[in-house]
């Protein structure tokens, strides 16, 4: 009796351990270039659950960038753990970045805004997505792949950084939502951090128009 108790007892064990590993696996989201990073030793972690505002967030990525690491970013948000990869520009180096692509996404705050289109919330990010992935356009040249998208983030100092994880949150979740029934780089994104929104920029002026005169003889 005492060893069928033991017996018991041991894979009732193994079993909760089971249970809680996949429990944890489910519970955690990777963006799919993380882990390549993390392979390469090339990753400086920041615990966004530990960062209090978008600029603060901004000041550390920067300084990572100068050290030439990547920033990757993980928190935790509605008890799921988020991993993925954010950018921002050293100040102290002089760089021209270009991003020739079509799939452009600027957002500011937790409204997003693609072309000249009017602003949306975030949670219309799938939307987007599979209308980007309709347009036979934005994919590669004689490729099934699209081309990569570029989102331009800013977030105001007035939101508490769970504005940040909760839009970080969203794009992780559509962008492998999309590339979960193909490769991992069928739709590859990546995230820029900026100092100012560039939804804010007010558009160039229209050119001057001259009176037309009337001349009389």
């Amino acid at each position: 009796m005492r060893v069928f108790k033991s017996l018991f007892i041991v894979l009732l064990f193994s079993s909760s351990c089971n249970s809680f590993d996949e429990k944890e696996v489910k519970n955690e989201v990777f963006s799919p270039e993380f882990k390549n990073y993390q392979l390469q030793n090339n990753l400086e972690l920041i615990n966004l659950d530990t960062i209090n505002t978008y600029s603060e967030l901004r000041k550390e990525m920067s300084r990572i960038d100068c050290s030439g690491k990547v920033a990757g970013l993980k928190f935790s948000y509605n008890q799921v753990h988020y991993n993925t990869l954010g950018f921002a520009y050293c100040p102290n180096i002089s760089e021209d970045a270009c991003y020739f692509t079509p799939n452009q996404f600027t957002i500011k705050n937790d409204s997003f805004i693609k072309g000249f289109k009017k602003r949306k919330s975030i949670e219309h990010l799938n939307r987007v997505l599979d209308t980007t992935i309709s347009n036979k356009y934005n994919f590669r040249y004689k490729q099934n792949k699209l081309k990569p998208a570029v989102i331009f983030l800013y977030v105001e100092d007035k939101h508490s950084i769970v504005v940040t994880k909760k839009v970080l949150k969203e794009i992780i979740e559509q962008f492998n939502r999309v590339n979960s029934d193909k490769s991992p780089d069928y739709f590859k994104y990546t995230i820029l951090f900026e100092g100012y929104s560039l939804l804010d920029i007010p558009p160039p002026p229209p050119p001057p128009v001259e009176n037309n005169k009337l001349i009389l003889n």
